[in-house]
């Protein structure tokens, strides 16, 4: 079985990094893409990690010289893939599990509606840029399986008007064209777990079957204003 978890920690700020830690020793899994981290929080038994670069003081709110829009902690081998699309908030990681197919794990955060940085830009266009280099990437590595963790920034919920002309549109837009499934959407895992989350895993559609919502937690307001949520792959 293979267990990949993703958690946005709001910069880790409010408390001690080893109290971060606990949450994810408390909620285990093999892979765990890490989104608004410090490079002080590392989950137990975890030697390897690839991070992104590090957070510009574009925002000095909760700024701390080891914070990272993305870091990717792992059991297993990784080998830092070259990034383009986003300067500072993706990074991609070959991962080499033992006796099984390598795979890339592809950490981001997403544009939201109201992100101030995307003022002067077009936060579409953000993500459509994103969407091009997964396309870059499965036809770059065709022995390994794509899959994006992060945080959307979206519920991924069913639209019921104008999803060509909204954020999620292009994420969900991009998956299609790439064959690309969100196991994390409402549609999903909701009646296994009611509350919304915009921190999402996707991955090819034609093994998508093989996943199954793990576990997954309440944000705690005194950590972190998102919660996590783990999937697991059963191996045959």
């Amino acid at each position: 079985m293979i267990t990949i978890g993703t958690w946005n920690l709001d910069w880790a700020f409010t408390r001690s990094p080893q109290q971060y830690s606990e949450v994810l020793n408390a909620h285990r899994a093999d892979l765990w893409v890490l989104t608004e981290t410090r490079d002080l929080v590392c989950p137990a038994e975890h030697q390897n990690v690839v991070h992104g670069p590090q957070r510009p003081r574009d925002d000095v709110r909760k700024w701390t010289q080891d914070s990272r829009w993305v870091s990717i902690w792992s059991r297993w081998p990784l080998e830092q893939i070259p990034t383009r699309a986003d300067p500072t908030r993706v990074v991609c990681a070959r991962v080499s599990p033992s006796g099984m197919q390598p795979f890339l794990a592809y950490g981001t955060v997403l544009p939201w509606n109201g992100d101030r940085l995307y003022r002067k830009q077009d936060k579409r266009r953000a993500i459509e840029r994103q969407v091009d280099e997964w396309r870059s990437l499965i036809q770059e590595h065709h022995d390994c399986s794509l899959i994006v963790v992060g945080d959307y920034n979206q519920r991924m919920s069913q639209q019921k008007s104008f999803p060509s002309e909204t954020l999620q549109g292009a994420i969900e837009l991009g998956l299609q064209e790439l064959k690309l499934t969100c196991l994390t959407s409402p549609q999903r895992v909701g009646h296994l777990w009611p509350y919304h989350v915009i921190d999402h895993i996707s991955v090819p559609n034609e093994i998508a079957a093989e996943f199954c919502f793990e576990t997954a937690w309440l944000a705690d307001p005194a950590l972190s204003d998102h919660g996590g949520i783990v999937v697991s792959r059963r191996m045959s």
